[in-house]
C-alpha cells in the first residue's frame, strides 16, 4: 500500500500529545515522523508532503500529494485550524477516490469529523500503532469500527471505538528523518519524556498516559539528538508535557548531553516548583537556553481551586534562578479560570507587571476544552454551549491574532465564569494584553550573550554553517 503523510501549512504545531501552539518557525513534526517510521516498518510505502516546511499554499501542496498517487492520505489536523487544514482535501479525495485518515491533536475529534464528513476516520491518540492498524483494515477491506482508538461517522452517528493500550516512547521507532525535508526546518522537536502527574482543571493532558509520567531511555534520546544534528545545528524544542517532573532524571539527561558533546540549544516546558539551583545550572550547561512554564494566575486562591499545586512564592524563586543562570523564559498566565472574578484578574495583571518586567509573558483566556474538569464543571452549571473547531478558529484569529486563519469558517464561542461572560474575558484580555511585558530587546540580548549554549552554538554555526547564524539570531529575538 502507498500512503502519503500530509502536513498542511497552517502556522501551528501539531503533535500527538496535544502540543499545538501557533508558530512562525518551520518546525520538524516529531510525532508525524515517528508515525511515518511505524508505517514504513509495517511494509507501507510512505511519501511525505510537508507544506509547512516548504511554505506551500494548499493548491500546490495538494498537487504534490496527487502526484504521489497514493492509495490513502494521512493528514495531521490541528483542530484550531481545521478549516484551513481541510482546504483542498475534499477536492483531492474526490479526484483520487481514496480514504483520508486524520491525526488529531485536541480532544475534539467528534466535532471535527462531524464538520468534515469526507474524513473517513480520525485517530485520537497512539498515532503510530493505530495508523498501522487502520491501513491494515483498509487494505483488507475490514470494518474500521473494529480498530481500537478511532472515531468515525456511521449512518449519521459518531462511533467512538474503545481505547487502545498505550505504547511507550521507547517502544516506538525512531523518527523517519530520511522522509522529511530536514534542511528546510528552522528548528527541531523531540520527546525526552511523556505524561504529567498533575491534574489542573483546564488541562486536557490529565490522565494520559494512564501509567503517569515516564522518562525515556537516555541513550535513545542522545542518539536521536545526534541524528538531528547531522542535518544542522538548530534549536531543539522538547515537546514533553513536563521534562523536569523528576529532577534527577532531568539532571541525568543534562549529564548525558554534556558528556556526549551534543552542543545544541534546547527549550523545554517546566514548572516553577521544579526550579532548583543545581538543576537549572546543569540545564544551562547542557544547552537549555529557554524554559517555558505556566504560573497561570497571580491569585493564590485561584491556583489552589484549579488544582495547580504551585505557589506564587515558587514562581518568584524560579524567576531569580532563571536570571542567575542566564536562561530566558516564556511565562504563561490565564484569565477566566474556574472561580475567577474581575478582582482576581486584576491581581494577576498586577503580579505580571510587578514581577515580570524583563520576561516574556502571555496573558490569555483559559479555554474550557472538552474532556477537562473545567468543561465538565461549566456543563453542569449550564454555563457553556458546544465548543467546536470553528469556535477555536474564532478565538485564535480574534484573540491571539493568527491571521493565517482569515477566511476559514469561524464562530464566536459562548461560555461564562460566574458573572463574567466570554465577552467580558475578551474585553479584559484586550485591555491588559498591550501592557504585558515582552521581555525587552536589551534583557533578551543580555541573556543570550551570557548564555553558554548560545555562545557555543554561535561559534559552531560560524565555523560550519555561517548562513544559518543570522537567521538563528533573528528567530530568537523575534
Amino acid at each position: 500500500m502507498k500512503a502519503v503523510v500530509y502536513r498542511p501549512n497552517d502556522g501551528f504545531l501539531c503533535e500527538e500529545n496535544g502540543t499545538s501552539a501557533p508558530t512562525t518557525y518551520r518546525v520538524f513534526p516529531y510525532s508525524l515522523a515517528v508515525c511515518a517510521a511505524s508505517l514504513e516498518e509495517s511494509g507501507v510505502e510512505v511519501g511525505v508532503v510537508d507544506a509547512a516546511a516548504g511554505r506551500l499554499g494548499w493548491q500546490k501542496a495538494i498537487g504534490l500529494v496527487e502526484k504521489e498517487r497514493p492509495e490513502v492520505v494521512i493528514v495531521a489536523v490541528n483542530n484550531i485550524a481545521a478549516g484551513l487544514d481541510m482546504q483542498g482535501i475534499e477536492q483531492m479525495k474526490s479526484r483520487l477516490a481514496i480514504p483520508v485518515v486524520a491525526l488529531m491533536t485536541h480532544p475534539m475529534e467528534e466535532e471535527t469529523i462531524r464538520s468534515y464528513p469526507f474524513l473517513d476516520v480520525a485517530i485520537r491518540r497512539e498515532w503510530s500503532s493505530t495508523a498501522v492498524d487502520v491501513l491494515k483494515a483498509l487494505a483488507g477491506r475490514k470494518d474500521l469500527a473494529l480498530v481500537p482508538g478511532v472515531t468515525l461517522v456511521r449512518d449519521g452517528e459518531v462511533v467512538r471505538t474503545e481505547g487502545r493500550p498505550h505504547q511507550g516512547l521507547d517502544e516506538r521507532p525512531v523518527p523517519a528523518l530520511h522522509l522529511f525535508p530536514m534542511k528546510q526546518y528552522d528548528s527541531y522537536q523531540i520527546a525526552m519524556s511523556e505524561g504529567c502527574n498533575y491534574h489542573c482543571s483546564f488541562c486536557w493532558f490529565c490522565g494520559y498516559p494512564p501509567s503517569g509520567w515516564s522518562g525515556r531511555n537516555i541513550d535513545r534520546v542522545l542518539e536521536e539528538l545526534r541524528r538531528l544534528k547531522s542535518y544542522g545545528s538548530k534549536p531543539v524544542f522538547t515537546i514533553d508535557d513536563e521534562l523536569t517532573f523528576d529532577p534527577e532524571y532531568a539532571k541525568r539527561v543534562c549529564q548525558g548531553i554534556v558528556k556526549a558533546k551534543i552542543n545544541m540549544m534546547f527549550s523545554a516546558n517546566t514548572r516553577a516548583d521544579r526550579a532548583e539551583d543545581e538543576l537549572l545550572e546543569m540545564m544551562s550547561r547542557a544547552g537549555f537556553f529557554n524554559l517555558q512554564f505556566g504560573v497561570e494566575s497571580g491569585c493564590q486562591e485561584i491556583l489552589d481551586r484549579n488544582g495547580t499545586r504551585k505557589t506564587l512564592e515558587q514562581a518568584k524563586a524560579a524567576f531569580a534562578l532563571l536570571e542567575k543562570h542566564r536562561i530566558a523564559s516564556k511565562v504563561f498566565f490565564l484569565i477566566g479560570l474556574l472561580h475567577e472574578t474581575r478582582e482576581t484578574v486584576q491581581q494577576t495583571f498586577r503580579f505580571v507587571r510587578e514581577e515580570l518586567n524583563h520576561y516574556d509573558a502571555s496573558f490569555d483566556i483559559a479555554i474550557p476544552y472538552p474532556g477537562t474538569s473545567m468543561h465538565r464543571f461549566l456543563k453542569r452549571k449550564g454555563w457553556i454551549r458546544t465548543l467546536d473547531p470553528e469556535n477555536l478558529s474564532w478565538i485564535y484569529f480574534h484573540v491571539y491574532g493568527c491571521r493565517q486563519l482569515a477566511g476559514t469558517p469561524m464562530r464566536k464561542p459562548f461560555w461564562r465564569i460566574g458573572k463574567m461572560t466570554f465577552d467580558d474575558l475578551y474585553e479584559m484580555e484586550r485591555k491588559f494584553y498591550r501592557y504585558v511585558p515582552r521581555g525587552g530587546l536589551v534583557p533578551q540580548l543580555k541573556r543570550l550573550m551570557f548564555n553558554r549554549a548560545f555562545r557555543r552554538t554561535t561559534r559552531d554555526l560560524l565555523w560550519h554553517e555561517p548562513g544559518e547564524l543570522l537567521g538563528l539570531a533573528a528567530r530568537l529575538l523575534s
